[in-house]
């Protein structure tokens, strides 16, 4: 109901209403049914209210970040304050920018800085990045964060990340990982190609056994969806040579509880 009244209401109920909430932006941030109200004064994009609401949370920032209500404020918050209101919230948070993409709460809050950063702020997330990017990739929420990272920095920011992991042995540890894999799997999706030969020569020769591989079989999937026509070809070659009795090899894959999808895929 005061979600209603504020969006439908006129600017002198508008701030009737802001004026009985203001005192209390930070515990309505962190209620179950008060982050709505406050994500919702946000969104009418008043500078003055905004403001005013960043200024009220001030150092309280991490606590919202880490919180299940909490960072759904501070995201509404980046997506509508200047550049240099995201800079001081950033400034704020990155002391404990691991903690943040570690945290189920607060890696949606970095992932929202990524999109949000220019290429200065977004510097200094790189640097704490690049000192664990394999240690994220295998962590359930620090994977989401290596994902969306590769869609928004720059190529040398990029091929700074993937030095870390472009590496047979890493490559292969990431694609039998369960959150691993799905690093390995958005490199095929958005590098595509020739671009990802590192990743399919890495799996040269591993192919039959990655195939019948709870989380590889699903990076084998990919890479037939978007290899180039060669590395598709060289894929399936190898799994149809895999021994000198081809039939056993399939009849393996077809009756495989994950095989049978790459199967299919080869199809």
């Amino acid at each position: 109901l005061i979600q209603k009244k504020y969006e439908e209401g006129s600017e002198d109920v508008k701030n009737q209403i802001f004026n009985k909430l203001k005192d209390d932006i930070y515990p309505l941030s962190k209620d179950v049914f008060g982050n709505y109200a406050v994500q919702k004064i946000l969104d009418e994009k008043d500078n003055d209210k905004n403001q005013y609401i960043v200024k009220s949370l001030k150092s309280k920032f991490m606590d919202l970040t880490t919180h299940m209500y909490g960072c759904r404020v501070v995201q509404k918050i980046l997506d509508v304050v200047s550049v240099e209101t995201i800079d001081e919230i950033a400034k704020e948070l990155s002391p404990d920018y691991t903690r943040c993409i570690e945290d189920q709460n607060g890696n949606h809050v970095i992932q929202k800085l990524i999109e949000k950063f220019n290429d200065k702020q977004r510097e200094e997330l790189i640097d704490v990045i690049l000192d664990k990017v394999f240690e994220f990739s295998i962590h359930q929420y620090g994977c989401r964060v290596i994902q969306k990272i590769f869609d928004y920095c720059s190529d040398d920011e990029r091929i700074k990340i993937l030095k870390q992991i472009n590496n047979p042995k890493s490559i292969i540890e990431l694609c039998q990982d369960q959150y691993g894999n799905y690093v390995i799997q958005h490199l095929l999706e958005t590098k595509k190609g020739e671009n990802c030969n590192d990743i399919y020569n890495a799996l040269k020769g591993r192919i039959f056994d990655m195939a019948i591989h709870k989380y590889a079989s699903n990076v084998i999937e990919k890479c037939l969806n978007n290899g180039t026509k060669e590395q598709k070809d060289s894929l399936i070659n190898e799994i149809l040579s895999k021994n000198d009795n081809v039939h056993d090899s399939l009849i393996t894959l077809v009756k495989d509880k994950f095989g049978n999808y790459v199967i299919q895929k080869m199809i």
